[in-house]
């Protein structure tokens, strides 16, 4: 007699095969030195050592990658090294600019203070007494007393000297010999009598000395008039200049 269908036996289907355990790849020591290292050189590369350890660590990443595990952080540590390594070279370059661009300034410097100082000291080694006749150098100053007035008296009485003084007029010419300008001015100049130096004083005359600045090699000539004892045998032109902090009186006889 034959079985139904339904009485018939089915046979079980066969179980799933399980799946195989994920293989765990070993750890990448190559990447986690190159990402510390890239850190580090990111973290130092305001100083010197910055450029060491960023070199180090596109190196350590570079082999890193090459090495199952550990790609993100040798990609990492690859891209934080060349940062650190960047900064620091940068800022290497710019520190050497520096360097060389301040020395270059420092020496000229020192060569304009050296140029200075011998200047000066020439200033005040030069001769300060002229004769009469003679051109004086007054430090920049070439100066000629191209003649003398005495018993001056102005067609104004009220310009006229006090009682027992006399007024004198010099003409006087300056050339500045400076490579710059320099100002000049009438009251520049004294006249001495028995050791005391008296400022020019207001008395109409023609050509009268003008104040103003004069450029390399330019000249002025005016007459300056002053007001001294009557009689005085003993007068000197006097100008006065700072040098190396000190007082430079140059003189010329009349």
């Amino acid at each position: 007699m034959n079985e139904s269908p339904t009485e018939q036996s089915v046979a079980p289907a066969p179980a799933p095969a399980p799946a195989p355990a994920p293989k765990a790849h070993p750890t990448n020591g190559l990447a986690i030195a190159s990402l510390v290292t890239g850190i580090l050189a990111i973290l130092t590369g305001l100083i010197f050592i910055g450029f060491a350890l960023g070199l180090a660590a596109v190196i350590l990443g570079a082999i890193g990658l090459r090495k199952p595990g550990g790609r993100g952080m040798s990609i990492a540590g690859i891209i934080t090294g060349a940062v650190g390594f960047l900064t620091s070279l940068t800022l290497g370059f710019f520190t050497l600019f520096a360097l060389v661009t301040g020395g270059a300034v420092l020496n000229e410097l020192s060569t304009q203070v050296n140029d200075f100082n011998r200047d000066q000291q020439a200033i005040l080694d030069a001769k300060k007494d002229f004769n009469k006749g003679e051109t004086g150098i007054f430090g920049n100053l070439e100066v000629t007393v191209l003649g003398v007035e005495r018993n001056f008296l102005p067609e104004n009485e009220f310009s006229r000297a006090e009682a027992g003084k006399e007024l004198v007029v010099v003409d006087l010419s300056v050339t500045n010999k400076a490579d710059d300008q320099e100002a000049i001015s009438s009251f520049n100049f004294f006249i001495v009598s028995s050791g005391v130096a008296t400022s020019p004083r207001f008395a109409q005359v023609t050509p009268a000395f003008e104040s103003g600045s004069l450029a390399k090699n330019a000249n002025i000539t005016g007459k300056i008039v002053y007001e001294v004892p009557a009689g005085a045998t003993d007068l000197k032109l006097q100008y006065s200049t700072m040098a190396a902090l000190e007082t430079v009186v140059y003189t010329i006889k009349l």
